[in-house]
C-alpha cells in the first residue's frame, strides 16, 4: 500500500510553483501598463488598423465585412495583450508566437457571437415594446417614409 499524499504536501507544492511567478503587482506597473500602445510593435499595429478604417467608407456592404474584420484584429489583439500580460508580459517586444495559446484565436470569434445575440436581443425588445418608434433618434430620420 502506497503513502497518500497529505494535503499541506500538495499546498506547498502550490507555493512553490506560484513562487517561480515574480509578477509585481498591478499597481507597481500603472504607469507601463499606460505607456503599452506607444511602443514600437503596438503601435505600428493600430496605425494599419486605422489606415484600414478609411475602406469603411466605400460602401454599405463592403464597409460592414471591413467592420467586423476590424473588430475581429482589434479584439483578438486585445485578448492576445491581456492574457500576456496576466503572465507578467508586458513588453510588446517580449511576445514569442510559442507563448500565443492556440485557445486565444476562438476568442473573438465568442466575442463577435454574443456581441451579434446582444444586439438581435436589445433589438427585438426595443421593437417588441414599441420603443423604437417612440425614440427621437430613430423616428425623426424614419419620418420621410410615413410620408
Amino acid at each position: 500500500m502506497r503513502p497518500s499524499r497529505r494535503r499541506e504536501d500538495d499546498d506547498d507544492d502550490d507555493t512553490q510553483e506560484t513562487a517561480r511567478w515574480n509578477i509585481p503587482p498591478f499597481w507597481q506597473r500603472l504607469n507601463s501598463f499606460f505607456l503599452f500602445p506607444f511602443q514600437t510593435e503596438p503601435l505600428i499595429y493600430a496605425t494599419i488598423l486605422a489606415l484600414c478604417s478609411y475602406l469603411l467608407t466605400l460602401g454599405f456592404f463592403f464597409s460592414m465585412v471591413v467592420g467586423i474584420g476590424l473588430m475581429l484584429a482589434i479584439s483578438r489583439y486585445a485578448f492576445k495583450v491581456a492574457a500576456l500580460a496576466s503572465r507578467g508580459i508586458t513588453d510588446s517586444a517580449d511576445y514569442r508566437p510559442h507563448m500565443v495559446d492556440d485557445d486565444w484565436k476562438s476568442l473573438p470569434w465568442k466575442f463577435f457571437g454574443v456581441l451579434v445575440v446582444h444586439g438581435l436581443v436589445i433589438g427585438w425588445l426595443s421593437h417588441a415594446s414599441g420603443a423604437w418608434e417612440r425614440s427621437a433618434v430613430c423616428s425623426r430620420p424614419l419620418r420621410f417614409l410615413q410620408r
